[in-house]
């Protein structure tokens, strides 16, 4: 529920998980026993929704890519954005559900798709590279074999303690119905720092180690077409 005034300036928004953040806040509180009591009266049901609604709701204007608001949608955990024009002024609601028809209707008209889990824990400038480059190589599979859809995870695991290494499980899975080539590859490397806040790379080459696992399936894709021909 988006909240909005005549000039369709965005003022709030509510969603299902604040009714239930309210919710058990109240239960948690001094006041415990008296909501509890007061039930009927009191209730997170019997309030006006203006009073649990998010004031400052995260926007994205209608110029931004679909790009931009994936990565909204991963690193926030939400399934819709308020799409903005002119000082934030309602324009439209974007969703999940969204992007995938139109991915669908591009798979339809390009002949091939990429998907992408786990990019929240990668680098900005890492996944620009990675999407850059993945979507190149399966354009150019696509065009010389029946694989038309690629799905790229990266997983990432805890780092010791005493420690400022991770390392991401790389795991790119190619397809075209029941068939598959796989790649999998483990990177480590520097992450977040707890104490100073900072981000260290180190010696994590994420974009590279992608770009040769995207290079072993193009190999792979080629040595399958050369052996159907010899059959």
């Amino acid at each position: 529920m988006i909240f909005y005034k005549e000039d369709l300036s965005v003022i709030g928004e509510l969603r299902p998980m604040d009714l239930m953040a309210y919710a058990l806040h109240q239960a948690e509180s001094d006041r415990a026993d008296y909501y509890n009591q007061n039930y009927e009266n009191a209730s997170t049901m019997n309030m006006a929704v203006s009073n649990i609604s998010n004031k400052k709701p995260i926007t994205l204007d209608k110029e931004m890519s679909v790009k931009d608001a994936i990565k909204i949608f991963v690193s926030k955990k939400i399934p819709s954005l308020i799409v903005t024009e002119n000082n934030d002024k309602l324009f439209t609601v974007i969703s999940y559900k969204d992007i995938f028809k139109q991915v669908k209707k591009d798979v339809e008209v390009l002949g091939y798709s990429v998907e992408y889990v786990g990019s929240e824990d990668l680098f900005e400038d890492e996944f620009d590279l990675i999407q850059d480059y993945a979507e190149k190589i399966i354009k150019k599979i696509s065009t010389m074999s029946p694989y038309n859809k690629l799905k790229v995870t990266f997983k990432e695991h805890g780092k010791s303690e005493g420690s400022h290494m991770k390392k991401i499980e790389v795991n790119m899975i190619l397809s075209h119905g029941k068939k598959i080539i796989h790649f999998d590859k483990d990177v480590s490397g520097g992450t977040s720092d707890e104490e100073h806040n900072d981000k260290r790379k180190e010696k994590r080459n994420l974009p590279q180690v992608v770009m040769e696992g995207l290079s072993v399936l193009v190999k792979k894709v080629k040595e399958e077409k050369d052996k159907e021909k010899k059959r």
